[in-house]
């Protein structure tokens, strides 16, 4: 059963044919195959726009890293040099007395610490 609309006039007329959301319809084979074909390749096209992208901020990232390193390093070997200038060898009796301090140093913060602990206990 159809219904019926009326309109600003009155005259009632046929309503429109419904639509059905699934209608069966013959699909042509060649047509199902072409819009098949459009899809993968539009998401194919996509995948390979988005690799593309990528691998050129990479390279873009890649190539300031290593300007960034190849400054540091160049700033770096100027620092060494100019420290190597003004170092001057230690003279090995000092380097001996030094050992032989810290190592007296040593020897004295272990009997401190032990003396602690005993009074601690007591």
């Amino acid at each position: 059963m159809e219904l019926e609309r009326g309109s600003a006039s009155g005259a009632v007329g046929p309503a429109p044919a419904r639509r059905s959301w699934f209608r069966r319809e013959s699909v042509s084979i060649a047509e199902l195959g072409v819009q098949t074909f459009a899809v993968v390749l539009g998401i194919l096209l996509a995948l390979a726009i988005d690799d593309w992208r990528k691998e050129r901020e990479t390279r873009e990232s890649t190539a300031a890293a290593m300007s960034a390193i190849r400054a540091e390093l160049e700033t770096n070997s100027g620092q060494v040099a100019e420290t190597h200038e003004r170092a001057q060898p230690l003279p090995i009796g000092f380097c001996r007395g030094v050992v032989d301090e810290l190592a007296h140093l040593n020897d004295n913060a272990e009997a401190a610490y032990a003396k602690a602990i005993k009074a601690a206990h007591s």
